[in-house]
């Protein structure tokens, strides 16, 4: 059933049940957004089942990709040796894609709670629970919400920035309404920002030994880029660092731009202090 047809976003509801489980699920679509939203509630009352959300699109491609922690690995969608066959379970992150073959078109899953896909033939799909029942019993027995987005796009997946679309779709925008009030900041403003779109800023906090602020970015491609971070404002000092933030080099600071190369799926860390 519709349960919601405004100017702004239209909603179908169904409900599905398979053995003593109950799948109701939602699916939406909002003007401006160039994906279809949804979410399962999941009442689950299976025992040594595993269900699976499955797809069957018009697309053939030998490979389809999945999100590995700051890269991203292709796996054969046609199986042709024991080893094709023995990936059938591939574990991915925030989204999985399949391109047609021609690479003209595709369909990306983007997802941020279940890290399990496999893609055969035409079918891709998404493991969504199971219920073992050692060492606990009661297993996935409850209530599950589950949300997922549909994400087609012309060109391949990073021609589509679909690694950009599972930050966005993994972390949403936080809004609060609040009273007009004077400020220093214009009504418009990034803290950070960084371009090229194939280069991603993954995390930012607080260094462990001073006041500075370490941030980690990678190229989430694979295509060797240079790019350009703005800092919200101009840094006193900036540090390449390695993963345990030792300082393996001091960079220029130039205002509140830092530009610099990067190789394909490589990790850069930065120490900014301001």
């Amino acid at each position: 059933e519709i349960i919601e047809n405004g100017p702004v976003r239209a909603t179908l509801r169904w409900t599905k049940k398979t053995g003593d489980s109950t799948f109701v699920h939602y699916l939406s679509v909002a003007a401006g957004v160039p994906m279809a939203i949804a979410k399962l509630d999941v009442d689950w009352k299976e025992s040594h089942v595993m269900a699976k959300l499955a797809f069957d699109f018009n697309l053939k491609a030998n490979d389809a990709w999945y999100e590995i922690p700051y890269a991203a690995i292709p796996r054969a969608a046609f199986w042709k040796t024991d080893a094709d066959r023995a990936k059938w379970e591939v574990s991915g992150q925030k989204w999985s894609d399949y391109t047609n073959g021609d690479g003209k078109a595709g369909v990306s899953l983007l997802n941020n709670s279940k890290y399990g896909f496999d893609t055969k033939d035409t079918v891709m799909r998404i493991s969504l629970l199971r219920s073992p029942k050692d060492p606990d019993p009661q297993a996935d027995m409850h209530r599950h919400i589950i949300d997922y987005a549909i994400y087609p796009h012309a060109g391949d997946w990073r021609a589509a920035s679909t690694p950009r679309k599972g930050w966005e779709f993994n972390a949403p925008l936080i809004v609060r309404p609040v009273d007009s009030h004077k400020g220093t900041l214009p009504a418009a403003k990034s803290f950070f920002s960084v371009e090229p779109a194939n280069v991603i800023l993954a995390s930012i906090k607080k260094a462990e030994d001073s006041d500075a602020l370490i941030l980690r970015l990678y190229e989430a491609t694979g295509k060797d880029s240079s790019f350009t971070l703005t800092l919200p404002a101009a840094a006193k000092s900036v540090e390449e660092t390695n993963l345990m933030e030792e300082t393996q080099k001091k960079l220029p600071a130039k205002g509140s731009k830092i530009t610099m190369k990067i190789g394909h799926y490589e990790l850069k860390t930065l120490k900014v202090a301001f």
